[in-house]
């Protein structure tokens, strides 16, 4: 056996002495990663993935034979898989893992945030929309609008110097309006000060009220309406959400006491995959370059995408390449791998999978419907105008 390497009884695991970068040369290096597309895909694969290209670029230059091994990357915290990985003989590369103490690593070459990514809201059909229009609160406020704007009206009419109504008056008036005008030719001949109070003071409070509770009924009429929707790691708490997430981004969390107490709670494993997000409504922490990339094969029948990215990033994740204690590898490549990102080659390799395969972000603006929206709608505002120039030709006929 070549004095240059030796393999521990105990660990069963290669372990470097005196080797240079030529002794290396006449290895056969195995490289393992795990299946994170587009970053990496398969070791035989015509377009290996970003990572993996990159990787070959370096270790090419460097004249270092290697063989890819690739594994999915499912139930492992970070550690225990690097621990398990290395664990095996001829095992020298791992791309992907974060760094370790106990191993060597490069300088970062790639880099991508991770998001929660939610299963995207339910679309309210129109019928329906229409019906939640009306909630509980829009009717307090009409209620309260009606009792309003029939004390105003009382008020006026019974303070007429020629004619002093009771409610009751009042209140009949109303209801033959209608017919008043149908049977009988009416003119407009505005007289006294009272019929313009009547219209003025119902218009503006009903414009002041409508300014007020910003109304966007009309909005919500056109294009695809949704029930509401989590944009927040708040919300994601407060519905309660269960949620996937590897130990490896429990670390980000330590120290946000109410975060822990939740994962405690409805933290239900550890596998974060889009398919869980769709077909089980959980919450799962992803890189973005992934999510961009598989996100195409969630789609419903009008191509919207069934799962959406929350706006703030949990974490950025960076693209090392960690390798066995003492190395000798480890200077060369690293040097290696930061010349190719400073020359424009790593930024080359990535916008060629962006071509390779679209990886755009077809998320669409989610328009929820919330009691910002349905407090008092476009159609008080119309109501109000209506009821003005009803109340303004009723007081000219009466």
């Amino acid at each position: 056996m070549d004095n240059s390497v030796e393999y521990s009884k105990n660990y069963s695991c290669r372990i470097y002495g005196n080797e240079n970068m030529e002794s290396i040369k006449k290895m056969e290096l195995t490289v393992h990663f795990f299946y994170a597309p587009p970053f990496t895909f398969c070791e035989n694969c015509e377009n290996k993935g970003i990572s993996l290209e990159i990787i070959t670029m370096a270790l090419e230059s460097l004249k270092i034979k290697r063989k890819f091994k690739g594994i999915f990357f499912m139930n492992f915290n970070m550690k225990t898989l690097a621990e398990s990985i290395f664990s095996e003989n001829n095992s020298d590369i791992f791309v992907g893992l974060p760094p370790f103490v106990e191993y060597d690593f490069t300088q970062p070459f790639l880099y991508s945030n991770a998001y929660w990514i939610v299963r995207s809201p339910n679309e309210i059909p129109r019928w329906r929309y229409l019906i939640r229009i009306f909630s509980t609160e829009v009717w307090i406020v009409w209620i309260l609008s009606s009792i309003v704007l029939s004390l105003m009206w009382f008020a006026i009419m019974s303070k007429k110097t020629y004619n002093r109504r009771t409610l009751q008056q009042s209140t009949e008036g109303l209801f033959i309006i209608f017919k008043h005008f149908i049977e009988q030719p009416h003119y407009l001949k505005p007289s006294s000060i009272p019929q313009i109070i009547v219209l003025t003071t119902i218009l503006i409070s009903t414009f002041l009220m409508n300014l007020f509770f910003d109304s966007k009924f009309s909005y919500f009429l056109t294009g695809f309406n949704y029930e509401k929707s989590i944009n927040s790691f708040d919300d994601l708490m407060e519905n309660k959400l269960e949620v996937q997430l590897p130990d490896y981004f429990l670390e980000h969390f330590n120290g946000d006491t109410k975060a822990l107490e939740y994962f405690e709670k409805y933290r239900t494993g550890t596998r974060s995959t889009l398919k869980i997000v769709v077909e089980e409504n959980k919450a799962v922490v992803y890189p973005e370059g992934m999510f961009l990339y598989e996100y195409q094969n969630f789609l419903d029948a009008y191509q919207r995408p069934l799962v959406r990215r929350l706006n703030a990033p949990v974490e950025t994740l960076f693209m090392r390449v960690i390798l066995r204690k003492g190395n000798p590898l480890t200077k060369p490549l690293n040097e290696k791998l930061i010349h190719l990102v400073e020359h424009g080659f790593a930024n080359y390799i990535h916008s060629k999978y962006k071509s390779h395969k679209t990886i755009r972000d077809k998320t669409l603006d989610v328009r929820t419907l919330t009691l910002d929206h349905i407090h008092l709608p476009l159609v008080l505002w119309i109501i109000g105008i209506l009821l003005g120039i009803i109340c303004f030709l009723c007081e000219l006929k009466f």
